[in-house]
């Protein structure tokens, strides 16, 4: 199972805190990673976490990892 499988299945199951340490390990090596984002941005959201939903966000719009698609 690849590590984004595996975060998102904590995502579904839990527990939480291993999704987002997964989800941030894999934005690390790959900020694009679009599947990745918005997983961790709707963990972080489920959590009432909304301002870091909203700065991950931000970064990749800042950075242009998405302006092509």
């Amino acid at each position: 199972m690849s590590n984004l499988q595996s975060a998102i299945r904590y995502s579904i199951e839990g527990p939480l805190h291993k999704a987002i340490l997964t989800l941030e390990e894999i934005l690390r090596s790959n900020p694009s990673e679009k599947s990745a984002v918005m997983h961790l941005a709707d963990v972080y959201c489920r959590l009432g976490r909304y301002e870091d939903a909203v700065s991950l966000f931000s970064r990749i719009r800042e950075k242009g990892y998405w302006d092509s698609e």
